[in-house]
């Protein structure tokens, strides 16, 4: 129940953010610290348009902070169709470091969408957490697939360019938009290769070494680094 009187509640102070009184409800927005409102401020982020607003719930949750507040911050970073709002979302996962947010970025190094990959891969370039050099390199290269329905002249894609920006999610030609049709008869499946410029820049921060988009090297280099850091056992009797 407090979940929802949130959602009621932040929803009013919304409205009033187009009004002469748009001061206050922005200064009670920016008061919320219950954990209670963390499920509406995850509505809300998703439902809005502008910038500003978007900022401000971000500020919020991270305020608030815990297990749900950084997951609804993660999922905006990688979702969200507004680049700023992407730097923004992770600034804040940055600053408070919590812990196995690497591991849950590293989980999105296996997404379908190109972009949120290599959304991934910068985050976790950032975070400076080397035990995720291994998913790293397995997404270094990637194949995304183009699917045209019979006689289709429109038709959407799962493949998207691999950079950090984009068309605003939803729109009909957001690379964040979904990969599914409804048109019968038979079907074009095209693949599309693609080299990770994020994930490789990623691989060169953490790593210290720059193999370039080579797989295999980079596992070489990879398992030798791992056996320099295991401990040598010194089977000789005394």
């Amino acid at each position: 129940q407090a979940q929802k009187n949130w959602l009621v509640q932040l929803r009013r102070w919304r409205e009033v953010l187009g009004t002469a009184d748009a001061r206050t409800a922005h200064d009670d927005i920016s008061a919320v610290r219950d954990p209670h409102a963390i499920g509406a401020l995850a509505v809300l982020l998703k439902e809005e348009r502008h910038r500003n607003v978007k900022m401000l719930y971000i500020d919020v949750l991270a305020e608030i902070g815990g297990p749900q507040a950084i997951e609804t911050l993660l999922n905006t970073s990688l979702q969200d169709g507004d680049e700023e709002i992407f730097h923004a979302s992770l600034d804040k996962i940055v600053r408070i470091n919590p812990p196995h947010v690497a591991a849950k970025y590293a989980e999105a190094l296996k997404d379908e969408n190109n972009i949120r990959i290599n959304r991934a891969a910068y985050a976790l370039g950032r975070l400076q957490d080397k035990s995720v050099l291994s998913p790293l390199i397995d997404a270094l290269i990637t194949t995304h697939y183009t699917v045209i329905p019979k006689g289709a002249d429109n038709y959407t894609t799962g493949f998207a360019s691999p950079v950090l920006s984009g068309p605003q999610a939803g729109s009909p030609s957001s690379p964040l938009g979904g990969t599914s049709f409804s048109a019968g008869g038979e079907t074009k499946v095209i693949p599309h290769t693609v080299n990770n410029q994020q994930v490789l820049d990623a691989l060169i921060r953490l790593g210290g070494a720059n193999f370039g988009f080579d797989q295999r090297a980079w596992r070489y280099w990879l398992a030798n680094e791992n056996r320099k850091a295991a401990p040598q056992l010194n089977w000789r009797k005394e």
